[in-house]
Order: C-alpha cells, then structure tokens, then sequence
C-alpha cells in the first residue's frame, strides 16, 4: 500500500509538472505573439505617420512654390504696365512738342512777312537752334527709356533666375523629407526584424528593409545630381549657394 501510494503521488506530481510546463509554454507562446503584433503594430503606425508627414510637408512645398510664381507673375505684370504707360507717356510728348513746333513755325511764317529780312533771317537761326535742341531732348529721352527697359529686363530675367532656383530648393527639400522618413522607415523595419518570431515574417521584413534601402540610396544620388546641376545654374546666373547647399529650408530662407 506505501509503494501504490508513492507511485500514486509520484504520477500526480509529474502530471503537476506536465500541466505547468504546458501553462508556462502556452503563456510565453502567447506573450510572444503579442510582441510580435505590438511590433508590427508600432512599424506601420510609423510608415503610416511618416507618409501623412510627407504629403503634407509636399503639399505645403507646393503652395509655396505656387505663392511664389502668382507673386512673380504679378510683378512681372506690373512692370510690364508700368513700361506701357512710360512709353506711352513719352508717344504723347513727342506729338505734343510736334505740335507745338509747327504752330510755331505758322506764327514764325506770319511774323516773317511783317519783319525785316534780317530779323527773319535771325528768328531762322533760332528755329534751328531749337529744333536740334528738341531733337536732342527727344534723342535723350528715348536712350533714357531704352536703357530702363534694359534694366527692367535684365532684373526680371535675374529675378526669375532667383525663382526657379528657389523652385528647385524646394524640390530638393521634398527628397531630403522623402530621406529622413524612408530612414525612420528602416528603423522601425530593423527593430520589428529583430523581434520578428516567424521566418515569414523576417523574409517579408528583410525584403521591406532591402526596398527601403535601395529607395534611400536613390534619393541620396538625386541629391548629388541636383547639387551639380544647381551649382552650374547658380554660376551661370550669377548666383551664390552662400553654402546652403545641405539645407534646403535655408536656401528657401536665404
């Protein structure tokens, strides 16, 4: 009877252990698959932040880029009116000084009848002389507005230049934003990978990594291409980067 009993007592402690070291498993599988949702659950919510920043970090580049064209459009136009308006102005000058001239020379011819010959022969001399100096004045006047025109078209051509430079700032901005989220990305990729509990999910977290890397590599180059390219537009226009080549925003600023 000792002997039933022990082996009685011995298999009801064994099952003891059995049934705990099934509870223990079954709550660290479930603990787990929590991790593994909490971290699946954390990475998309960062993908999902990164991209709602990202469209509207491009969204506002893209009304600022349109402020900017509607103002210059504007100034463009405004300058334009302002040529008309002088070249106008000086149309109706020149008709006014012509009519003026010829009313004189009809009071000169009726006064000539009444005076001497050397008195017409001196009034003569003195048409002339203000003809040609109405005529310089004219001359003087037209070099004076040719040389504002030049003037106004070459400050609106360089302020266009400053324009499309901003312009092309602003795209780079987006890249560098399209970089810093596609790195926080890779973050939050590398942490879900190392507590990933399935060799599916790893595969499928690997290959996510991979694409981002490949994305984040691309975007580095387009930003050494476009600092090339905007270094020979920046010297050709006469422009200087005043070293803001690595921060977008500054050169907007700037």
């Amino acid at each position: 009877m000792r002997i039933e009993s022990s082996i009685m007592s011995s298999l009801s402690e064994l099952r003891a252990i059995h049934h705990q070291r099934l509870e223990d498993e079954r709550t660290s599988f479930e603990r787990d698959r929590q991790a593994e949702v909490e971290a699946r659950r954390a990475a998309e919510e960062t993908a999902r932040a990164a991209a709602d920043a990202r469209v509207k970090e491009e969204r506002d580049t893209l009304l600022r880029i349109e402020e900017a064209r509607v103002a210059a459009e504007r100034e463009a136009r405004l300058k334009l009116e302002a040529a008309q308006a002088s070249e106008r102005a000086r149309h109706v000058a020149e008709l006014e000084a012509q009519r003026q001239q010829q009313e004189m020379e009809l009071r000169r011819a009726e006064i000539a009848k009444k005076r001497p010959k050397w008195m017409v022969a001196v009034t003569g001399l003195a048409v002339c002389a203000g003809v040609g100096l109405g005529y310089l004045a004219i001359q003087s006047a037209r070099e004076a507005d040719a040389a504002s025109q030049k003037r106004q078209i070459a400050e609106t051509q360089k302020e266009q230049a400053r324009r499309d430079a901003a312009e092309s700032r602003a795209q780079l901005a987006i890249i560098e934003k399209s970089l810093d989220d596609t790195s926080a990305k890779l973050d939050g990729l590398t942490k879900a990978l190392g507590i990933a509990q399935t060799d599916a999910d790893r595969r499928k977290l690997s290959d996510q990594i991979a694409a981002e890397r490949k994305k984040e590599a691309d975007d580095r180059q387009r930003i050494i291409d476009w600092k090339k390219k905007q270094d020979d537009i920046d010297r050709h226009n006469g422009l200087h980067n005043d070293g803001c080549l690595g921060t977008a925003v500054g050169c907007l600023k700037h």
